[in-house]
């Protein structure tokens, strides 16, 4: 399958069928959030036209799985109708799946027809999904290879429970949208932080969210790992809460503007959060010695990590960038959801606030981390 993620297809519109180039808005739903976002496309540039986020109440999305549907019917309905920006005009949606219910892996296959590859792709996924294929919804799509004349070829694979997925399906519909594609988070996130949508070295992406923190190691073309730390925003910030005897919101003020590089903060900072970012870093170490495995049956890459990303909310916890370069020895900074969007852009963040040929977003920068997902699907929605 062409294209640059894994697309999970579900009924698709015949209307998509016979226009694939029709717009769409990209909806990012988490257990706590919803994200909107839609791209425009005037003359080459894109820009971002609308967006939103809605908090959910906990209990209506617990771990990706739909708990109270109608509620969620009436948020997204809610957040369609009070974008900020341009009123959204199409209600085609490309709308993201839950990484905690999804089977996402590499696999290598003979080199085969182009016939041939969806039956043994299946084949193969049977080996390692605690469920039957008749179970779940897979797409796959094979990766462009960096060296060429290889034996075999790679193929990426997502797969989810249809429970899960007609469920989203189901309140999607409800609240009046059509659905151009679904796609699991970290070929969404990837795509809008990688430039161009391709990287010779591997990059460790870390998505920090609100209830857990994804892991994706992306080369090539293709995200080739995903998987997930349950050290989140939220946890460190109740252990702060724990270890500080203040009030939630200055606590809030200790963790984003004071840090863990404060002079005089900082050091308490380290030493109350010394659980859960050992563990986190424990984690990042385990994944980055995985791909080394990985990557011996080579493709000319290298078997380094060659920097790390953060994203997601918890990417504005001041100073983890520095902390975790220090602990991993891997350079670790501040990824840019606009890299693939606005002129200008680089990979990093800092330089869109000081080059002055830089378009400026409409969303503030620190809040921008947190819709890398959703950015990702208005990127898929627009092209």
């Amino acid at each position: 399958m062409g294209g640059s993620g894994i697309i999970l297809w579900y009924n698709i519109i015949m209307a998509y069928l016979f226009n694939p180039t029709i717009e769409a808005f990209g909806i990012d739903i988490s257990d706590l959030s919803i994200k909107i976002a839609k791209l425009s496309d005037k003359k080459g540039n894109l820009t971002l036209t609308s967006y939103g986020r809605a908090n959910i109440p906990a209990g209506i999305i617990d771990k990706g799985k739909i708990q109270k549907e109608d509620e969620l019917v009436n948020l997204i309905k809610e957040s369609v109708n009070n974008v900020e920006g341009e009123k959204l005009k199409t209600d085609f949606v490309v709308c993201s799946l839950p990484e905690q219910e999804a089977f996402v892996m590499t696999i290598q296959l003979p080199l085969l027809k182009i016939s041939e590859i969806r039956e043994a792709a299946k084949w193969k996924l049977e080996e390692y999904i605690p469920l039957k294929i008749e179970e779940v919804y897979f797409d796959y799509f094979t990766i462009e290879p960096l060296r060429k004349n290889l034996d075999h070829m790679d193929v990426l694979i997502g797969a989810l429970p249809k429970k899960i997925v007609n469920d989203y399906v189901d309140v999607l519909k409800k609240s009046g949208l059509k659905i151009k594609a679904m796609e699991i988070e970290s070929v969404a996130t990837s795509r809008a932080l990688i430039k161009d949508g391709f990287s010779a070295m591997p990059v460790f992406i870390i998505d920090i969210g609100a209830q857990r923190t994804s892991f994706t190691i992306f080369l090539g073309h293709a995200p080739i790992l995903t998987t997930s730390s349950r050290i989140s925003n939220n946890y460190l910030f109740e252990v702060m809460t724990d270890k500080f005897p203040i009030s939630r919101n200055e606590v809030k003020k200790l963790k984003f503007e004071s840090g863990l590089d404060d002079p005089k903060s900082g050091k308490d900072i380290t030493e109350a959060l010394n659980e859960p970012l050992s563990e986190l870093v424990f984690d990042i170490l385990k994944y980055i010695d995985f791909y080394k495995s990985y990557s011996s049956h080579k493709h000319g890459a290298s078997e380094c990590v060659s920097e790390i990303i953060l994203c997601g909310g918890g990417a504005n916890f001041s100073g983890l960038d520095l902390f975790l370069t220090q602990k991993i020895g891997i350079p670790v900074k501040l990824g840019n959801p606009w890299v693939n969007i606005l002129k200008g852009s680089q990979q990093s963040v800092c330089p869109i606030l000081k080059d002055s040929d830089t378009e400026v977003p409409p969303i503030v920068f620190n809040e921008s981390f947190g819709y890398a997902t959703a950015l990702g699907l208005a990127l898929y929605g627009i092209k």
